[in-house]
C-alpha cells in the first residue's frame, strides 16, 4: 500500500502509522507538484519585481550559508528507523503546498529514503534552536548536491522532528494505555477486589469522559468476574484506578492532538505564503514556526505514566501481603521462603519507579543560550529532550507492567480461582513466558524472562499489536480503544 500525499491535510496521524509503523511508502500527487511548480514560479516573478524585503539570497540560504557539515549529533541515544521514517513523511508538510520553494523533484528523494535503509538520528548534543542538527542527517542521506539554492535550506528549517516525536509517542501511548488497563485488571482479579469502585454509575457522576472510558474499559475486561467477591474494600491503590487511568487517556488524548497538529503545520521559520488577492505575487515571511511546542504534552504524559509505576508497584506489594491480599504471605503457598515465590520482584519494582519518577521531570525552557553566536538563535527547541525523558519513563512503566502481571499470574494460580474470560489470552501469554514460580524446580534465570515479556509488551506497543493480540475488536469494547 502507498500513502498520496497531495495536500497538508493528508498528513494524518494515520497515514503516520501507515507510514511509520507499517513501512508504507509514499507519492507525492499531481496537486502537489503543481503547487510546488507554481510557487517557485511566482516567487521568481516576487524577487524580480522588488517588493520583497526578502531577496534569493535570504530564501536560498537564510543566513547560513551553503552548509558543509551536517548532522552534529552524536552519541546515545539513537532515534528507532521507525521514528526516522516519521520525521521523513513530517517534512513534506513545509514543501506539498510550495511555502518551501522546493521542486516537486526534492519531495521525490525524500520519499524514495523510505524505500532504502534509514540514516541514523543519534540525539547526543541535539538541543538546539530548531532541529538542523538532527535534520542534517536525513539531509545528507538526500545528498545536498542533488539540491538547487535554497533547497537545502528549507529541509534544515522546521520542526519535522517535533511533528513526528510527537505523533509516535501519542501512537504508543494508546497502545500502552490499552495494555495497561489489561493488566491492571488481571490485578483486580488477583486480589479478587470488589467492583463497587468500578461501577458504571461512577462515569457519570464524576463527569469525565476518559475516567469514564476507563471505567468502561475496566468492566470490558472483567465480565464475567468470579462471584463472591471480598467483602471489605480494596486498597486504595485499586480503588482510584479508573481516575488514574483515566488521567492516562487524558494525556495521551492531549498528546494525539497536539500531534495531529503539528503533522499539518508548516513550520519553517522562512516561508512562503503562495500569491493571493491581496498579494497577487505572494509573500514572504520570517517567523518562529520551527518552534512547535509538543514538549509539555510529552511532560504530561511522562508524569501520568510515572504514576501508573506507582499504581503497579502499591498492587505487586499489597498482593504479597497477607493481611490486605487474603492470599498466603509473599505468595508463598508451602512457606518456603520468598526464593519460592515472586516476592523479591517488590525490589524490582522500586528501581522501575524511581527511574520512571526521575524522567518524568517536567521540560521547561533551558536556561543556556549555548549556540545563539549571532544573537538570534537563543532558545532552544526542547522536543527532542521530552521525547528521550518520555521514551525513558514509558519503557519503566512497560517493565514495570510485565512484573505486575507475572505477580498476579503468581496469585491466580496460588488461589486456584478462575479468572474473567476476556482476560485468560493476557493471562497465557504472561505465563508462556514467565512460568509460576514453583518449589523444588531448577534454578532459573526469572530476570531474563521479565525481559523476554517485556520486549514483548514494548513490540505489541510500538507495532500497534495491542487491540488484535487482547482482541479489543469484540462488541462492548469502549469505542475510544479501537484500533486505527
Amino acid at each position: 500500500m502507498t500513502v498520496t500525499v497531495d495536500r497538508r491535510s493528508d498528513l494524518t496521524l494515520e497515514h503516520f502509522r501507515r507510514v511509520s509503523t507499517l513501512g508504507e511508502g509514499v507519492a507525492i500527487g499531481s496537486v502537489a507538484r503543481e503547487a510546488m511548480a507554481a510557487a517557485r514560479l511566482a516567487y521568481s516573478e516576487l524577487a524580480r519585481s522588488g517588493e520583497s524585503r526578502s531577496g534569493p539570497e535570504l530564501l536560498g540560504h537564510r543566513g547560513h550559508g551553503r552548509m558543509v557539515c551536517l548532522g552534529d549529533s552524536f552519541g546515545q541515544p539513537e532515534l528507532s528507523e521507525q521514528v526516522v521514517r516519521g520525521i521523513v513523511f513530517a517534512r513534506l508538510a513545509d514543501l506539498i503546498e510550495g511555502h518551501g520553494l522546493c521542486r516537486p523533484e526534492v519531495a521525490d528523494m525524500l520519499v524514495a529514503l523510505l524505500g532504502a535503509t534509514m540514516p541514523r538520528v543519534p540525539l547526543g548534543g541535539a538541543i538546539s534552536a530548531g532541529e538542523r542538527v538532527v535534520l542534517g542527517r536525513i539531509v545528507g542521506a538526500v545528498g545536498p548536491g542533488r539540491l538547487e539554492p535554497g533547497e537545502e535550506a528549507a529541509l534544515l528549517d522546521g520542526a519535522p522532528c517535533s511533528a513526528a516525536l510527537a505523533s509516535d509517542a501519542a501512537l504508543r501511548a494508546e497502545q500502552r494505555n490499552a495494555l495497561a488497563e489489561a493488566i491492571f485488571a488481571l490485578s483486580v482479579e488477583a486480589m479478587n477486589a470488589p467492583l463497587d469502585a468500578y461501577h458504571p454509575a461512577l462515569g457519570q457522576m464524576w463527569g469525565d469522559k476518559h475516567t469514564k472510558s476507563a471505567i468502561d474499559s475496566l468492566n470490558y475486561w472483567l465480565a464475567g468476574a468470579a462471584q463472591p467477591r471480598r467483602v471489605f474494600q480494596a486498597p486504595v491503590s485499586y480503588r482510584i484506578l479508573p481516575l488514574v487511568l483515566g488521567q492516562a487517556r487524558r494525556a495521551a488524548a492531549e498528546m494525539e492532538q497536539v500531534a495531529r497538529t503539528a503533522l499539518g503545520a508548516v513550520t519553517l521559520d522562512v516561508l512562503y505564503l503562495p500569491p493571493s488577492r491581496g498579494n497577487p505575487l505572494g509573500l514572504v515571511l520570517e517567523s518562529g514556526g520551527s518552534y512547535q511546542p509538543v514538549y509539555p504534552a510529552m511532560s504530561t504524559l511522562s508524569a501520568s505514566s510515572a504514576d501508573l509505576c506507582t499504581l503497579a508497584d502499591r498492587h505487586s506489594t499489597k498482593l504479597h501481603r497477607s493481611e490486605v491480599s487474603l492470599l498466603p504471605d509473599r505468595l508463598d503457598a508451602k512457606g518456603e521462603g520468598r526464593g519460592a515465590s515472586t516476592a523479591l520482584l517488590g525490589y524490582v519494582q522500586i528501581g522501575l519507579g524511581e527511574r520512571a519518577r526521575h524522567g518524568a521531570a517536567r521540560t521547561v525552557l533551558p536556561a543556556s543560550e549555548g549556540g545563539a553566536y549571532d544573537g538570534c538563535d537563543d532558545v532552544a527547541l526542547l522536543s527532542l529532550l521530552a521525547y528521550e525523558r518520555e521514551r525513558l519513563v514509558s519503557s519503566q512503566l512497560e517493565a514495570s507492567l510485565a512484573v505486575l502481571a507475572v505477580v498476579a499470574s503468581q496469585a491466580l494460580d496460588v488461589t486456584g480461582r478462575k479468572i474473567a474470560p476476556r482476560l485468560r489470552p493476557l493471562l497465557g501469554l504472561v505465563r508462556s513466558l514467565v512460568p509460576v514460580t514453583r518449589s523444588q524446580e531448577p534454578l532459573r534465570q526469572r530476570g531474563d524472562e521479565l525481559s523476554i515479556l517485556t520486549d514483548r509488551l514494548s513490540s505489541m506497543i510500538g507495532s500497534g499489536e495491542v487491540p488484535a493480540f487482547l482482541a479489543l475488536e469484540e462488541t462492548g469494547l469502549p469505542a475510544s480503544q479501537a484500533a486505527p
